[in-house]
Formats: structure tokens, sequence, C-alpha cells
């Protein structure tokens, strides 16, 4: 082999390799995203009662403000 078809042969390994290494850390940084989601989600209890609870408060905080 010549020594230019090396050096292209090594540039495709190397692209190869960071393509991998990309993939990789994407996947490492969505996992992190979601396992936080996670503990928020069971912090909370679930969103819906989150929500519902956000509801029912002010609800109540306009029944003291009208009396």
């Amino acid at each position: 082999m010549s020594k230019a078809s090396e050096v292209r042969w090594g540039r495709w390994v190397a692209a190869f390799a960071g393509f991998l290494l990309l993939l990789k850390s994407a996947a490492y940084a969505i996992s992190r995203l979601f396992r936080l989601a996670k503990s928020e989600v069971q912090a909370r209890g679930s969103d819906e009662a989150f929500v519902l609870g956000l509801a029912s408060r002010r609800k109540s905080g306009r029944g003291q403000a009208a009396s």
C-alpha cells in the first residue's frame, strides 16, 4: 500500500471512531436527561397530581379572596 492510501484509511477509521464516540455521548446525555425527568416526576408523585393540586389551590385561593 502506498503512503497516501494508508493516510486515507486512517482518516476513515478516525472518522468512524469519532462517530461512535458521538453516538455514545448522545446516548449518555439523553439517558441522564430522562433520569432527571423521572426523578422530578417521582418527587412530585406524578404530573397529574401536581397539575390537579395547582387547580385545587387556585380554586381555594379564590374562595378565600371572596370572603
